[in-house]
């Protein structure tokens, strides 16, 4: 027995599919807001983006472009303290430097499927409420600090995501592995993954819980401000088997100035080299500024 649609249904079938089908989605920013209201858009997008429309229906934005939009400019979005998720097209390839900073209440951020996202630049999404990153593509370029301060995170996932899904690297052609964000949220103890080769600036910035982190075999460089800001950091592990950690200037490679009560874990030294021979070394630095340390026995 067939049953006959009523031209009302029809109707409202074909405006739901001209709401979101029709759209040409590489235009399109979708996004939630923490007040259910649309999105005001910064000085800085109005100056460099004409806006076809901006509609918030049914629990959801949609943010509509007249041009193709191809990177997320630098604070184009800092300080959108209402923007609680978004959802950015296909076509963007770059998001550049404090592109998302101190957005509080921005909680995810998704990629839509076959994402063509190249880079993230230095502290896109600083001082922000991500508590989850997923981008199912990987991930050429991820530069420091990207997710710097960013206290509620508790998940990577994707092609950049550590194996424990609690860090997110940037990978080096040569196969080295740079952490570049950590998920912590409330956490005290941050075990690094073993598939790290190097930590960098501002990796561990701002997490005012952590108090012990272990760093393991294959982490051979830590840069300069990995753990800025960490003022309760009370010790950290260095692996028995750790290389020489270098400074790549002439500050102390961890910055461990916000805690003077910290304590570094050392490897036992195997020969006189490896212990007073670490000239420009991490080792070097702890003994210049005078570091409360302790060291393995042999």
């Amino acid at each position: 027995m067939k049953k006959n649609i009523s031209l009302k249904t029809i109707v409202y079938l074909l405006l739901l599919f001209s709401i979101t089908s029709c759209k040409d989605q590489s235009k399109c920013i979708y996004y939630t807001t923490v007040s259910g209201n649309p999105l005001e858009p910064t000085e800085k997008f109005k100056q460099i983006y004409s806006i076809a429309s901006n509609e918030y229906k049914d629990g959801k934005g949609c943010l509509e472009l007249y041009a193709d939009l191809y990177e997320i400019d630098s604070k184009l979005f800092q300080g959108s303290h209402d923007l609680q998720s978004i959802t950015l097209p296909t076509s963007v390839s770059i998001i550049e430097a404090y592109a998302f900073a101190d957005c509080e209440n921005l909680k995810t951020i998704d990629f839509q499927k076959n994402s063509r996202l190249a880079k993230i630049e230095k502290f896109a999404f600083a001082n922000s409420g991500l508590e989850t990153f997923h981008c199912s593509n990987g991930i050429g370029d991820i530069e420091y600090g990207a997710f710097s301060n960013c206290k509620k995170l508790k998940e990577f996932s994707g092609l950049n995501a550590t194996k424990d899904g609690k860090g997110i690297f940037h990978l080096y052609v040569t196969g080295s592995k740079h952490l570049i964000g950590v998920a912590i949220a409330n956490e005290e103890t941050y075990t690094i993954s073993d598939e790290i080769n190097e930590i960098c600036s501002y990796t561990f910035n701002g997490y005012e819980n952590l108090r012990t982190v272990y760093v393991p075999n294959s982490v051979k460089y830590i840069h300069l401000n990995a753990f800025h800001e960490c003022p309760f950091l009370e010790m950290v592990h260095l692996s028995k088997d750790l290389p020489v950690i270098v400074d790549k200037g002439k500050k102390t490679s961890f910055s461990f100035n916000t805690n003077p009560k910290l304590k570094i874990s050392l490897p036992a030294p195997t020969d006189k080299k490896t212990l007073y021979g670490w000239k420009y070394t991490s080792w070097y630095h702890f003994i210049r500024d005078k570091r409360a340390y302790t060291r393995d026995e042999q």
